[in-house]
């Protein structure tokens, strides 16, 4: 079930490694730029938990940046199986899963 999402604003995009051995290979090529990752915040939902485990992949491959989530500045990792999980520094975790976002998530040569 969706909650209901505040604004999001996106300050910072960079790519980090968090894949080793086999994993890195599965990786390699995959990155968002700025513009994917405001369209993934646009079109993704929050979820719980519990839906984030049970009705999307999890994927090592991952986007790291920050971003200001109503009134709190946050970092997001946005993973390869269309899910993110933000971090605010008020200690609040918020879950997104977008359904619609298959194009964002496509392997480029």
């Amino acid at each position: 079930m969706a909650l209901q999402e505040p604004e999001v604003s996106i300050s910072d995009v960079k790519v980090i490694a968090i894949a080793s051995g086999d994993e890195a290979e599965f990786c390699r090529g995959f990155t968002l730029t700025r513009a994917q990752v405001e369209s993934y915040f646009e079109r993704a939902e929050e979820v719980s938990f519990s839906d984030l485990h049970d009705e999307f992949d999890y994927l090592p491959c991952a986007v790291k940046g920050a971003m200001r989530r109503a009134d709190s500045q946050c970092e997001f990792v946005i993973r390869a199986g269309a899910t993110a999980e933000v971090s605010c520094e008020s200690n609040q975790q918020f879950f997104y899963g977008c359904r619609s976002c298959d194009d964002l998530f496509q392997a480029h040569p």
